[in-house]
């Protein structure tokens, strides 16, 4: 029965967290166009185009609820101190990865360009691939709980 609660628990965070990922992922992707203009010192800007659609792709979307779902069974048997400061961990190394991808990104934009006035760069919003910028950050964001885990699982 505790088995059933706990993995109903789990879908029913992994479902709340697709909802909130399907808002977050435009926000996202304006976070990382203005890291880009601003790390790049407005070197590059962004041509907004007449029409623009865009819905949330699978893999911000799946990936988001992955990490959620993760967290929350990571952090599930700790103190709630603990869990406060591994939340603001979690928060601080999130941010830190993604600003230093969209450094990385940024400055290789603007090296690759040979055509650039100087140095500027105008490009599209569908350039960058804020999937992966995403995922890479999630991912090292997530690995010092999960290597923590293990450890405890080892020592067991």
């Amino acid at each position: 029965m505790k088995t059933i609660k706990l993995l109903s628990f789990y879908v029913i965070a992994f479902i709340i967290s697709i909802y909130i990922a399907f808002y977050l992922e435009d926000c996202y992707r304006k976070t990382i166009r203005s890291l880009f203009e601003f790390l790049s010192a407005n070197k590059i800007s962004f041509l907004h185009p007449a029409k623009y659609l865009h819905f949330a792709s699978g893999g911000f979307v799946f990936s988001f609820s992955t990490f959620i779902t993760s967290i929350i069974y990571l952090i599930r048997n700790e103190t709630i101190k603990k869990n406060i400061t591994n939340l603001i961990l979690i928060l601080t190394i999130f941010t830190c990865t993604t600003i230093a991808i969209c450094y990385l990104k940024s400055s290789m934009k603007i090296i690759e360009c040979t055509a650039c006035a100087n140095g500027e760069r105008i490009l599209n919003y569908n350039e960058i691939n804020y999937d992966r910028i995403f995922i890479i950050s999630l991912v090292i964001t997530i690995l010092p709980s999960f290597l923590t885990q293990m450890k405890k699982i080892k020592r067991k």
